[in-house]
């Protein structure tokens, strides 16, 4: 270590942990975390400047630090995105989704493992965020025809989707820049299928794990008879009274026991004042009263068809559709995601409606304890918020980073005629990559050119698949690890892991550096997480005299294992509200899956990637 830059090392590191801690909060969004990173990385640099090791009078340049924007991975992870929203949009992958439905026949048990088969072999060429958006409404389908649990099928989508994504290097961004350091750091051999064998042989093994693990771990409570007892989605939506309801005139208890059964009134509103709790039940209904109620979509739905009730919320302000306009709408279901702008906002307070074209007509999150009206309650990361609107409308909401949405894939299909050729784009890329990976750049831009050139999407679509805060983080992650490796930051964070392990067992310090990988993926971002070990996984290999590729491959494996939280990964997060989990059950299942996946990607990459 040279004395001179060992101040920085320290400096870099401090930023590295304000990094983490600022990611793990979740306070903050991303993109503007990230933005804050690269602001304070070249403040650092130019008013602290850095001189550069055997070098006189020479120092290190600040504006090193944004060349991440014009990194070949950078180029290679956003043009595969607009590829895979080609595949998306055009409903390449809706007869898989049909074909699942087919041969299920009813079956949920069939349905799941047809489902994991096929989102794990999907999820190595394509992103796995529109294959389990794909799966999740058959699936949830199947839970409500079969009276099965949907905690049994969703969870284990979406993490086979994860181990899916390290099967191939197109597979998941987070392989393309471990490689793509890789080849920068003068270590070859990640190319196209290098990582195929062992990712394959840990998907079968959570293939195997994950149908038992949350059948045992996420029990399904039964009465006596062995009757299910699970708890189906339950929304919360404000149901206004009209002129020909057929319960006008009749007292709100009546019509709980008969009309709306199988729902639960919160509350009722007359006037904008609410009526005391102990007389609902006594109050005579009137046109005009508002009943906030809870219950399943279909029960709320059954409501507003049978009895006559309008499942739209009048909001202050804001006009509400008539009957006419709803006749022809859609319905779909999104969710929060953790850096939405919309988090500790109001509906209210937000141009949510005028923005998108859409209305909120109901709400399901973790705590259904409202304590005002639907329009008043805060959003929080998880929230599902079923929205109607024109088909246009809805399709133009998948562009979004403020949420995810998910529907019938039908729904979400803007050009299916272009199917067929979006696909042989896509194969065309994966045909050419496996004899040639470092090529990948070229074809992936390549590819993305010919996904819009030939009408299989729109430009403003292949440009809305690319999300500001997926480059940014790209970039301030890259710009992280360069200062890293400028200050020495990487080998003071190696030669201190190395302090308290034997430096001649390199399967120890695998072992250790892949639980650490593992740990801070389920904590920040994965991409953020291999950027940042990438490079301390080099310096550890080279202080041990052994090859650096093990502990790239470690890196890889480990930033994709993200299980043990719902907010580890998106996908994660798509079924975290959707199938009705709680974060205790991320972490029943996630975390031996993790140490499952550690332990066997442990003594996996030593065999086919020798030390």
């Amino acid at each position: 270590m040279i004395l001179s830059t060992l101040p920085h090392s320290w400096l870099i590191l401090s930023v590295l942990v304000l990094a983490v801690i600022m990611f793990a909060m979740g306070r903050i969004s991303v993109d503007l975390i990230s933005f804050g990173l690269l602001a304070l990385l070249l403040a650092i640099f130019t008013l602290y400047p850095m001189p550069l090791p055997n070098s006189q009078g020479a120092f290190f340049n600040p504006l090193t630090l944004l060349k991440g924007f014009a990194n070949s991975a950078l180029a290679t992870v956003v043009a595969l995105l607009i590829v895979g929203e080609g595949v998306s949009r055009t409903g390449a992958l809706e007869p898989v989704a049909q074909w699942i439905g087919q041969i299920a026949q009813g079956s949920w048990v069939k349905g799941l493992f047809l489902a994991m088969a096929l989102s794990g072999l999907l999820s190595a060429f394509v992103n796995n965020t529109p294959v389990v958006v794909i799966f999740i409404p058959i699936l949830l389908a199947l839970s409500e025809e079969m009276d099965a649990p949907p905690k049994r099928m969703l969870m284990p989508i979406a993490f086979i989707a994860s181990l899916g994504g390290s099967c191939t290097l197109i597979g998941s961004s987070t392989n393309i820049l471990v490689a793509d350091f890789a080849n920068r750091a003068g270590v070859e051999g990640i190319g196209m299928f290098t990582l195929t064998p062992v990712a394959l042989l840990l998907m079968v093994m959570g293939f195997l794990y994950l149908p038992f693990a949350v059948a045992k771990l996420l029990p399904d409570q039964s009465d006596s008879d062995g009757k299910s007892l699970f708890k189906p989605r339950l929304f919360t939506a404000e149901l206004e009274v009209s002129e020909n309801a057929s319960l006008v005139g009749r007292p709100y208890g009546e019509t709980l026991e008969e009309s709306l059964k199988g729902l639960k009134l919160h509350r009722l509103i007359r006037d904008g004042q609410e009526v005391a709790s102990e007389k609902k039940r006594q109050t005579i209904s009137e046109t005009g009263d508002v009943l906030m109620m809870m219950g399943t979509l279909k029960k709320l739905k059954e409501a507003e068809r049978k009895v006559g009730l309008s499942l739209i919320p009048k909001v202050p302000g804001r006009r509400s559709p008539s009957a006419d306009e709803r006749g022809i709408w859609s319905t779909a279901e999104l969710v929060i995601t953790p850096d939405s702008r919309y988090i500790g906002r109001a509906l209210s307070n937000t141009r949510f409606q005028q923005l998108n074209g859409v209305f909120v007509t109901a709400i399901h999150r973790r705590s259904q304890d409202f304590s005002g009206r639907l329009f008043e309650q805060p959003l929080r990361a998880g929230t599902l918020l079923v929205v109607e609107g024109e088909k246009e409308n809805l399709q133009r909401l998948t562009s979004s980073s403020n949420y995810h949405l998910y529907m019938q894939a039908s729904k979400g299909v803007t050009n299916p005629r272009k199917s067929k050729l979006a696909l042989t784009i896509l194969g065309s890329i994966i045909a050419i990559a496996a004899f040639k990976s470092s090529v990948m750049p070229i074809l992936a831009i390549v590819g993305a050119f010919l996904t819009i050139a030939t009408g299989c999407i729109t430009a403003s679509q292949g440009y809305g698949a690319v999300p500001a805060k997926v480059v940014l983080l790209i970039a301030a992650s890259l710009a992280l690890g360069d200062a890293m490796q400028a200050s020495q930051a990487d080998q003071l964070l190696a030669q201190g892991f190395l302090g308290i392990v034997d430096p001649t067992r390199p399967l120890l310090a695998l072992a250790l550096f892949g639980l650490l990988v593992t740990t801070f993926t389920n904590i920040i971002s994965n991409n953020a997480t291999a950027i940042l070990f990438a490079p301390v996984g080099i310096s550890i290999a080279h202080t041990m005299d052994v090859s650096s590729l093990p502990f790239l491959i470690a890196v890889i494996f480990g930033a994709n294992a993200a299980f043990s939280t719902p907010f580890g990964y998106k996908t994660n997060l798509l079924v975290y509200s959707s199938g009705g989990y709680d974060f205790k059950d991320f972490i029943k299942v996630g975390v031996p899956l993790n140490l499952l996946h550690w332990g066997v990607a442990t003594l996996l990459i030593p065999l086919f990637w020798p030390f």
